[in-house]
């Protein structure tokens, strides 16, 4: 706004309003890049905190013994997609579902 006032003033030329006005609108659009990255980081960072939430508490079950072994299945379930016993290796794979974080 002041620069515009400077310029409608007389005391900013045509030429330096004009480069004045190009670098402020090319510093918005790096500011606007920047609040977009770290959106998408935050989101990123809530998606994981929810995901070490959730097995958190499929943990918490499994070592009930309160909780019956259907509670314990459907606990697990809830978090991994598929086991895979690859015996010529001896390795195990986890295959995780993806929780879509909670708004």
């Amino acid at each position: 706004m002041r620069l515009r006032e400077a310029y409608l003033d007389g005391i900013e030329t045509r030429d330096s309003y004009k480069d004045a006005k190009q670098a402020l609108e090319a510093e918005l659009l790096d500011l606007q890049e920047q609040i977009t990255q770290l959106n998408k980081k935050t989101l990123e960072i809530q998606e994981e905190g929810g995901m070490k939430a959730s097995i958190q508490s499929v943990l918490e079950i499994l070592g009930s013994a309160e909780r019956t072994n259907p509670q314990k299945h459907e606990a697990i379930t809830s978090v991994i997609e598929s086991c895979i016993f690859n015996k010529r290796e001896n390795l195990l794979e986890i295959q995780y579902r993806y929780l879509a974080p909670s708004l």
